[in-house]
Order: C-alpha cells, then sequence, then structure tokens
C-alpha cells in the first residue's frame, strides 16, 4: 500500500516543518489530533475521512496530505507534484483522492490520484472542487471558475447547471444526497450579498435555498444516511465588522431544524469544513484559534441532538432566530434567545459598521425574546434602502444577523 511506502520515503520534514501527530482531548472540541508547526487559515483546506475510516485526508501549504484518524504521522502524497495541490476526496470505494491542481501558468485541473501507486492521472479539465455522489457515479464541481458541473460517470457527459434566481455564483465545495436527487451548493444572494446553501435537483427542476437561517454558510457535508448536513456558519464578531468567524452546525432534513455543534460564541475560535465518518458516529473539521490550525474529531449522537436540541460538547450561547419579514419596507421584527439571564444589547448597524440604532439595552431573562426596528436611525430619520447588520450581544457572547430594507 502506498501508505506504508510513503512512511517510510517521507520521514518527517517538509518545508522545514516537522509533523507530529497525537490524541488529545478537549472537552468542548472533541478529539485533536495534533499536527505539530503553525498552520494558518490560508494553508489549511478540506478535510476528508476515508471509506473505511481509517484515515483523514487534508490540503496543507499547497499539498495533499493523510493521517490515521487514531493518530500517528501525517504523510505527503503530492511532494513530488510542482503544482500547488488541494480539496482531498476520497473515491467511494477508496482506492483515489480526486485532487485540484493549480499552477500559475495554467488554469485549475482535477486529478484522480491512485493510492496504491501514487500515480496522479488528468481527469478534469478547467475545473476545480470536485465532491463524489455517495455511489461514485456523480461528480460535482466547479468549471470553468464560474458554474457548477456534473460529470456522469456511466454515461460518459457532463451538465451544467445555472444559479438559482437572484442568485451570483459563489466558490466553495458542493454535497450530494445520498438518493442522487440533488447536490447542495453556496450562492451568494444577488441582493445583499449573503452566502447560502442551494439544493440543486440533477433533472433540471427548480432549486431551494435550504432554509438555515439569515448568516452565511458554507462547506456542505451529507451524511451517508441523507438526515444531517454538516456546514459552517459565518458570522460577524463585535463591533469588528469584516472579522468573521465560523462555527460547525447540523441541519436535520426530515424535520428542518438546525443545531449547533461547534459554536463557542468567542471570536478568536474559528471551526470549518467538516466531513463525517463512515459510520456517521463522528465528524472531522478544522480547528483554528487565530495561532495556529489543527484537526479534531468529535461525537456526534442524533438522538442526544434531537432530544436535547444541543449536541453534548457544545456551548450554550445566544441566538439571533430570524428577521421577519425580511427584506421589509416599514418594520419588522428581530427575534432572539437568551440561555441564561443577560445584560443584553441589541443594535443596528449599516454596511460600513456604523452604529444607527441601539433597540435593547437592558436585562433581560432567558428565554425568547422579539423587538420591532421601524427602519429609523437615532434621530428618527427614515435610512436608505440597503443591508444592515444587526447585533445582539451579552458579556459572553455576540451574535449577528443580516436583513435588507427596502423602500
Amino acid at each position: 500500500m502506498l501508505w506504508h511506502k510513503i512512511t517510510v520515503v517521507w520521514g518527517v520534514v517538509m518545508f522545514g516543518l516537522i509533523f507530529t501527530a497525537s490524541a488529545e482531548e478537549n472537552d468542548s472540541f472533541g478529539e485533536m489530533i495534533e499536527l505539530a508547526g503553525n498552520f494558518s487559515e490560508r494553508n489549511f483546506w478540506r478535510t476528508d475521512w476515508s471509506p473505511d475510516g481509517e484515515t483523514i485526508a487534508f490540503g496543507y501549504d499547497g499539498d495533499i496530505w493523510i493521517v490515521p484518524a487514531t493518530g500517528g504521522e501525517p504523510v505527503n502524497l503530492t511532494s513530488d507534484i510542482v503544482d500547488r495541490c488541494f480539496h482531498p476526496q476520497y473515491s467511494p470505494d477508496g482506492t483515489e483522492l480526486l485532487i485540484t491542481r493549480r499552477s500559475q501558468a495554467t488554469s485549475s485541473q482535477i486529478d484522480a490520484l491512485d493510492l496504491a501507486t501514487g500515480e496522479s492521472r488528468r481527469f478534469i479539465d478547467n475545473a476545480m472542487w470536485a465532491s463524489f455522489s455517495h455511489d461514485g457515479r456523480y461528480i460535482v464541481y466547479i468549471k470553468d471558475g464560474a458554474q457548477h458541473a456534473v460529470y456522469d460517470t456511466k454515461t460518459d457527459s457532463e451538465t451544467l447547471f445555472d444559479f438559482p434566481n437572484n442568485t451570483e455564483f459563489d466558490y466553495g465545495h458542493s454535497s450530494f444526497h445520498p438518493d442522487n436527487s440533488h447536490f447542495v451548493s453556496t450562492y451568494r444572494n444577488a441582493m445583499w450579498g449573503a452566502s447560502r446553501l442551494y439544493s440543486i435537483p440533477l433533472n433540471g427542476d427548480d432549486s431551494m435555498e435550504v432554509p438555515l437561517g439569515t448568516h452565511n454558510y458554507w462547506y456542505p457535508d451529507y451524511s451517508h444516511d441523507g438526515e444531517w448536513l454538516l456546514y459552517s456558519e459565518l458570522v460577524m464578531m463585535d463591533n469588528r465588522f469584516y472579522t468573521w468567524k465560523r462555527d460547525m452546525w447540523v441541519y436535520h432534513a426530515p424535520s428542518g431544524a438546525t443545531y449547533p455543534l461547534i459554536d463557542t460564541g468567542a471570536a478568536d475560535i474559528d471551526t470549518y469544513q467538516g466531513s463525517w465518518s463512515p459510520d456517521d458516529s463522528k465528524f472531522c473539521y478544522i480547528y483554528n484559534d487565530g495561532v495556529r490550525q489543527n484537526l479534531y474529531i468529535c461525537s456526534f449522537d442524533p438522538e442526544n441532538v434531537l432530544t436535547t436540541g444541543i449536541d453534548k460538547d457544545t456551548l450554550v450561547c445566544i441566538t439571533l432566530n430570524g428577521t421577519y419579514p425580511n427584506p421589509f419596507n416599514c418594520v419588522t421584527t428581530i427575534q432572539f434567545s437568551l440561555p441564561e439571564n443577560a445584560y443584553t444589547d441589541v443594535s443596528v448597524f449599516n454596511s460600513l459598521g456604523q452604529k444607527i440604532r441601539t433597540l435593547v439595552s437592558r436585562d433581560l431573562t432567558s428565554g425568547l425574546h422579539s423587538v420591532v426596528w421601524d427602519g429609523r436611525d437615532r434621530n428618527g430619520a427614515a435610512v436608505a434602502s440597503g443591508v444592515y447588520i444587526s447585533r445582539l450581544a451579552t458579556e459572553k457572547y455576540v451574535d449577528t444577523g443580516l436583513m435588507t430594507y427596502v423602500k
């Protein structure tokens, strides 16, 4: 097997960085596979769990690596390839990894990396960020940097997909539902710029937004039974608009409910790009605390999530439940919930990060609350049409949402 060959050949040093891996427990985030070195957000990319559950693939610093899921030494699979390589995904039979390969002289291409021989073959030209369907028949990817396409391995045909109504193309990987009826991917709303997940039917029927809320959403990954959709929620933190963080969430398709999995409310903790284990009992993801990055594995108990409304490893925090209606042209209601009694501030900011009005600033009890905004600033003047930010803050936590005012 290539795993044993590369372990012997490549030792531990690459780009002057020594890698080690070990399992370490953390009550809030699950089990950490520690990768020694100073990881940065721009260097660490997509995770994917192997079909046999033995290894996890990830992109780091322009190469593709795999590491045992139980801890061990990561192995560089693409050290002989000059081009930058990223976004790995295992084939359903575990014999290959689809990778995106990019050089400065050419556009991106998708290669298939044979895990038994180490050989890489060109698979799809002018394409990037490929994802297999669960049975391996279909592959969805970004075509020409501007459109999603699906390749049917059975008919050797490619189908291009138009954007959902009122959206624009947005970069991000996609995920197939296990029944091959549709894939889910990220598109940007053409009116207010928010990135949302959409369900794209393979038969050409109308696409639909996945009802997750009012934030930005990326990195979908369907569970193998199709009941759960893992994703990352992107929110702006504190008054530092343009300072963002990502949290791991899950969507329960049968009920339409969403649940936080890794959501601390801390501005310096970023969790994203999750991938299910083969039996859906765990998921791996990337953790970034602003200093370094690591891979984490967290357990997932669906019965516990459905019963308690939150995973056992999750820290409960405040939540903006949405703004209704949105968009609005007269008044809108901002709903929010508090897990405990707290001094609470609810304010409205414009797209430049300037506070235009405070709606709530007082002690509130735990539970569900709502407040109405009439589209006016602190002086009573009507604001201009555009996108505005609702910000909910307590001493411990901050949450934000987007709303659109149309005159």
